[in-house]
């Protein structure tokens, strides 16, 4: 079980084509997820060629329009990322639910 902040919306453009031509990572997608690395035990006792269920807890400070379908990918590639499991098609539960915290939004993460 792990708590982080909710990260950002931008899975349209979460990597993007350098003038180079090279592929990089939205700034701020990489930034939520460096400081949410710090949150994750990468020395998991999960056995990583297991089957996962996840449970995610989007909890936002406000009842606008949050859309929670494009934070998944953001979410199941960095568990994967992070080492969490080998790799997210081992994920074969997904349970999510969006509330709201108006003074402690979050993201509550759960993996068995």
């Amino acid at each position: 079980n792990v708590t982080l902040t909710i990260p950002p919306s931008n899975i349209n453009h979460m990597y993007s084509r350098g003038k180079s031509g090279g592929i990089f990572k939205n700034p701020e997608i990489a930034q939520w997820e460096l400081i949410s690395k710090t949150k994750i035990n990468s020395k998991s006792k999960l056995d990583k060629n297991e089957k996962y269920s996840v449970n995610l807890g989007f909890y936002y400070d406000n009842k606008r329009k949050n859309d929670i379908d494009s934070k998944l990918k953001i979410v199941l590639d960095f568990l994967q990322h992070c080492g969490v499991y080998e790799d997210d098609t081992l994920v074969t539960d997904l349970l999510v639910a969006k509330r709201f915290d108006k003074e402690n939004p979050r993201l509550e993460i759960s993996v068995y």
